[in-house]
């Protein structure tokens, strides 16, 4: 009876370890590869915008506090998602920009 239950039932815990230990990797592997594409298309998001506010600003390079507030903000998220140096180009030219206090 021992050597049956020795037998059977540890190859069966032991395959079910193993199934669930496959799962779980299967699942993470499909989660990790949909958090990447979430935040590609997040900084694509936040890459737009900050070009968006500097296409507005750049004939006259004079920006308002709070186009220039908005911009250091999306800048700040832009590098926390390892975002390139197209964006810091742009931030230190709009940093020379005359400011608007309206």
């Amino acid at each position: 009876m021992i050597n049956f239950i020795l037998k059977w039932w540890i190859a069966f815990a032991f395959g079910s370890i193993v199934t669930i230990c496959t799962t779980m990797y299967r699942k993470f592997k499909c989660e990790s590869s949909e958090y990447r594409a979430t935040q590609d298309g997040l900084k694509s998001l936040l890459r737009y915008m900050i070009v968006d506010i500097y296409e507005k600003t750049k004939d006259e390079k004079k920006i308002t506090l709070y186009q220039k507030e908005v911009l250091m903000a999306l800048y700040k998220d832009y590098i926390a998602l390892n975002g390139n140096g197209f964006v810091e180009d742009i931030i230190s030219e709009i940093k020379c920009f005359e400011l608007i206090t309206k």
